[in-house]
């Protein structure tokens, strides 16, 4: 509504008999961790997260005993205008070039792999010459 976009969360306080489970303190605030991002298939049908091009930049707090509304909302989206463009990707075309050099280096996040696919990788790939 109105551009927004609200996410309902619900959890048991307690601990429900899960080991890896810590209880949600109910009072006062509790630190919380998010990540939005595109899932990798790592087999058939199998996918798990992969690299998260919007995370938690700062502390973030939440009290879930609060019982006012409390309006502490905050972009998780950037405007189109600020988004990066891929990088062109020179075509090889010369047919008497005959060696190649491969290089190692990072993915270029949204300019590079991600942004010429919109596929998710991962932290390396190659570069050709």
């Amino acid at each position: 509504e109105n551009g927004v976009t609200q996410i309902t969360y619900r959890k048991t306080f307690g601990n429900l008999g899960d080991p890896g489970d810590i209880p949600v303190p109910e009072d006062g605030p509790v630190s919380i961790i998010w990540a939005i991002g595109k899932m990798a298939e790592v087999a058939h049908r199998v996918k798990e997260p992969s690299f998260h091009h919007t995370y938690t930049r700062q502390h973030t707090q939440i009290n879930f005993n609060s019982k006012e509304k409390v309006n502490t909302c905050f972009s998780l989206t950037t405007d189109p205008k600020n988004t990066f463009k891929p990088w062109r990707i020179n075509p090889i075309f010369d047919p008497t070039k005959r060696s190649f050099s491969a290089r190692l280096g990072p993915a270029g996040g949204k300019r590079g792999y991600s942004g010429q696919t919109g596929l998710p990788t991962g932290s390396l790939v190659w570069y050709m010459e």
